[in-house]
């Protein structure tokens, strides 16, 4: 009996959050200590969070923006498919105090769709 329960408790659960978000995804500082999460609710609304060492430092914010022209950025999005980079490199400054300067980090590119129009958002 109480297997039947906790099962229906998961899966109703797990109907929740497929209501709630149509897509979430997230990338981490290569320390780990540093994490972002994207989400895309069923609105098509993008929004972030920012925690370190798993304490919210920024709390769940809705993204997007209108133009000049009227348009609406802020929902009616569609979520593509998210691709992840990590860099390790040093590069050499023209100019400066440094001979060269390391670069180091993981990324994400989530990419959104509404109409015609498309956009990346990137995060490092």
């Amino acid at each position: 009996m109480m297997s039947r329960i906790r099962t229906a408790a998961v899966i109703m659960c797990a109907c929740w959050l497929s209501v709630a978000y149509a897509g979430r995804t997230q990338v981490k500082s290569p320390d780990g200590l540093l994490s972002v999460e994207f989400s895309l609710d069923r609105q098509g609304r993008p929004g972030y969070s920012v925690s370190y060492r798993d304490r919210e430092v920024i709390r769940p914010s809705r993204m997007g923006f209108t133009l000049s022209d009227g348009t609406s950025l802020a929902d009616g999005f569609g979520m593509g498919k998210v691709s992840y980079q990590k860099c390790d490199s040093l590069w050499a400054p023209v100019w400066g105090e440094n001979d060269s300067i390391r670069e180091n980090y993981n990324g994400m590119t989530v990419p959104l769709s509404k109409g015609k129009s498309r956009m990346d958002i990137e995060f490092r």
